[in-house]
């Protein structure tokens, strides 16, 4: 993994928002990477106002924070929580739909340790070049 974060070539991603935006492209994944003890949420949400579902991905400070935000009702935020589940669960049920292959990785070796420090926790290595910064 040294020199991932030089890497020329664009072929690879890592934290939660460009490896999901990388997942959502459902081919430009090849191989995704996640440390065994990612501690990330994944919640859909309803929002009642414009009728759209949502997704967002919140690590226990957020998630602490959301939930502060939803206790206080519907009816201030808007929000309503439809699901719950930890990103790690939800990857290991979905990352096939994607059509790539999933590693999950420790933190007990320098490498492991490294990739969660360095990356989130999360990446992947990608089949062509993807720009994260477009928007």
């Amino acid at each position: 993994m040294s020199g991932v974060g030089h890497d020329a070539t664009g072929q690879i991603c890592y934290s939660v928002r460009d490896t999901l935006k990388a997942l959502e492209m459902h081919d430009a994944v090849e191989h995704l990477i996640v440390w065994e003890g990612l501690d990330i949420i994944r919640c859909e949400l309803y929002d009642e106002a414009t009728g759209q579902n949502i997704t967002k991905h919140l690590n226990q400070i957020e998630e602490d924070k959301q939930e502060e935000a939803l206790d206080k009702g519907a009816e201030t935020t808007g929000l309503v929580v439809r699901k719950k589940k930890p990103l790690l669960d939800w990857l290991c049920s979905h990352y096939k739909h994607y059509g790539c292959k999933m590693t999950m990785v420790s933190d007990r070796s320098r490498l492991g340790k490294q990739f969660v420090m360095g990356f989130d926790g999360i990446g992947g290595i990608l089949r062509y070049k993807v720009d994260f910064d477009e928007e």
